[in-house]
This record gives structure tokens, sequence and C-alpha cells, in this order.
């Protein structure tokens, strides 16, 4: 909980300084891209955390990094921040924070819809479209196929899960059966 505080603090930060500059499109690519690249690279990661290495040659390699990938001044700005504070190794804490403030400013509900068969075009836009009815917001779905579930579907929405697949039917029936046989 202490490292989702910290991750939302730089989040925040971050956003508030995107947000009016109309440029989260960009950093959050570059910082997506600087992810996949930290993930690769552990030693990067490590070199950029290493405690005994003056923050002077950390800058000079995260610039050097900013001159190569083309990244943002302010991206540049962000990485050394959080490497001054040996905090990349919440990177990805970081980024999925930002998503997800970014979202919610946007008036966005991100969700999980999960079905037995991938959804048609038309059922696609009906699920979407009941499930905006529902929340009240615009829902950017996230889809996954689970064939054991059997057929309906289950919705995910933060922390919460809509749950009508057949195999919670079945479920509820044998539960209601062996509670009768008692």
């Amino acid at each position: 909980m202490l490292r989702e505080g910290i991750a939302r603090r730089y989040a925040r930060a971050l956003l508030d300084v995107v947000w009016p500059r109309d440029l989260y499109e960009r950093i959050h690519q570059e910082l997506k891209d600087l992810e996949v690249l930290f993930r690769e690279l552990p030693d990067l990661v490590r070199s950029l955390e290493q405690p005994g290495r003056p923050m002077a040659e950390k800058r000079r390699i995260i610039e050097e990094l900013g001159r190569r990938l083309d990244l943002h001044p302010l991206t540049v700005r962000f990485l050394e921040l959080v490497a001054e504070n040996r905090r990349l190794r919440d990177w990805s804490a970081i980024l999925r924070l930002l998503e997800r403030l970014y979202q919610e400013a946007q008036g966005i509900q991100p969700l999980q819809v999960i079905t037995a068969v991938p959804l048609d075009d038309r059922l696609r836009r009906q699920v979407r479209q009941a499930l905006e009815d529902l929340t009240g917001r615009r829902v950017v779905m996230e889809e996954r196929v689970d064939p054991r579930i059997l057929g309906g579907f289950i919705v995910r929405i933060g922390s919460v899960y809509y749950d009508g697949s057949v195999v919670a039917q079945i479920r509820q029936i044998r539960d209601q059966l062996m509670g009768t046989e008692t």
C-alpha cells in the first residue's frame, strides 16, 4: 500500500504537468516504451538506482537515453526525478496509476469483459452501450475469451465482478439443490 501511495504521488504530479499542455498521449507512450526498455535491460535500472553512483553521472546516462530515443524533455526530467529518488522499481505502478488517473479525468471507465466466445461487432456495441448506461461513463472494454465459462459473460469494473456466466448459474443451482437436500 505504501508503494501505491508513492506511485500515486508521482503519477498525479506528472498528470498535473502534462494535462494542461496536451502532452499526455506522447508522454504516456514514451513512459510505456521506457517500461519495455527497463524490462529488457534490468542492468540499466540497477545502474540508475545504484546508491554509490553520482547523480551527475546518472543524469548523463538519462540525457543520452533521451537523445537516442528522442524523448520529450518532460519525460527526461521525470525519469531523472524518479531515478534520483530511487523509485525506478515503481515505474510500472506509476504508469498504471497515471493511466487510471487520466481515464478518471476523461470520464472513461476501464473494464474487462470475459466471454466464452469472441464478441461479434453487433454484440460488442450492445454490451458497450449497456455498460455505459450502467456506469454513466464512456467505457473502454478489455475483452478476454475464456471457454471455461461455457456461455454468458463476466464483467469486471475495478474490484467489482458481475458474473452472468453459465458456470456461475450452474454453481448457483447446485448450491440451491445442496441446500434443499440437507
